[in-house]
């Protein structure tokens, strides 16, 4: 593995370099039209060990996700090599206790995300979240403390807007693209 790509960049984690290949990529657009129910995205992945050797394990991966209502489908396929101590790759590959998925796929899932969210823009479609796989408490964001702090504070602005920010909503609304209203937050 000696080049190293824009878009899936290699990555160290715990003293294991991972290079990410993407071989097959497809993103299908299942309703032209904007739904304003709520999206939900569900993932479906298969892990398959190829080759092992000292030091080293190339996994094939295919992941397939979906919405809720059928909205976008991507499909992905291609291979994660690990290089480190053995006992560092079977640490990659055992399953989190509390995500309930190897290691490794949140890893290969964080590079096909760019390639999916790069896909999501070419079809005007939903794209699912960077952090799908994690774990209620691992999603991205401010811990409880620091959002009580800040949510008093940004609820007064909202409700109270100044007259520039009044006239500045009514006579120039922000550009918003249609991938940013369908997304859930």
């Amino acid at each position: 593995m000696d080049s190293e790509s824009t878009i899936c960049p290699n990555s160290t984690i715990k003293g294991v370099t991972v290079y990410v290949k993407i071989d097959h990529i497809v993103g299908e657009k299942l309703n032209p039209k904007p739904t304003d129910q709520e999206i939900e995205f569900n993932v479906k992945a298969k892990l398959e060990e190829k080759k092992r050797k000292s030091g080293q394990i190339t996994i094939i991966f295919t992941l397939i996700i979906g919405t809720k209502p059928s909205t976008v489908k991507y499909a992905t396929k291609g291979t994660a090599t690990l290089e480190g101590r053995m006992e560092d790759l079977e640490k990659m590959l055992e399953i989190d206790p509390e995500t309930k998925v190897p290691h490794v796929l949140n890893i290969v899932y964080q590079h096909v995300f760019t390639s999916i969210y790069l896909l999501s823009t070419i079809l005007n479609a939903p794209y699912p979240p960077p952090d799908l796989l994690y774990t209620k408490e691992e999603k991205m964001g401010l811990p409880p403390e620091e959002e009580a702090i800040i949510q008093p504070s940004t609820e007064q602005a909202m409700s109270e807007p100044t007259p520039i920010e009044t006239t500045e909503a009514t006579e120039n609304p922000p550009p918003a693209t249609p991938t940013e209203a369908e997304v859930p937050t």
